[in-house]
């Protein structure tokens, strides 16, 4: 775990952890899982819970919004794509020509909201080559 210093007034060096940013937390009814954001294919809304879809086809489902859970992913690795969806950048391999939908590496057919697919392209042009 890295830390970072921090002075004080009084010129002492304090030591302060920073979070480990490649995991995230999430509170199910079985515990609190800790996974890599890397393992997360997409995340899918479900009324005031959600459900984390993983990459070797486990699903967690958790306590949390999409709004809260969408605050800890960055828009660098996730892009909200629908109302219901968030998904994991890296696990894109197919957009619709119309942008009206994506498949996902393990075949998942997402949804496109047409008032997410501007974000959608931006994000694609800038964060994949």
């Amino acid at each position: 775990m890295k830390m970072i210093p921090q002075s004080t007034s009084r010129g002492a060096v304090i030591e302060a952890l920073q979070p480990h940013k490649s995991k995230i937390k999430f509170v199910s009814l079985q515990g609190t899982c800790i996974i890599s954001k890397n393992q997360i294919d997409f995340i899918q809304s479900d009324s005031n819970y959600a459900r984390v879809h993983l990459s070797d086809d486990k699903e967690i489902l958790c306590s949390k919004t999409m709004k809260s859970i969408a605050a800890k992913l960055s828009s660098k690795e996730f892009v909200k794509v629908h109302a219901s969806y968030i998904v994991n950048i890296s696990r894109i391999s197919f957009i619709r020509k119309d942008y009206s939908q994506l498949r996902l590496e393990s075949g998942q057919l997402i949804p496109i909201s047409r008032g997410m697919k501007s974000n959608l392209k931006r994000i694609v042009d800038l964060h994949i080559d």
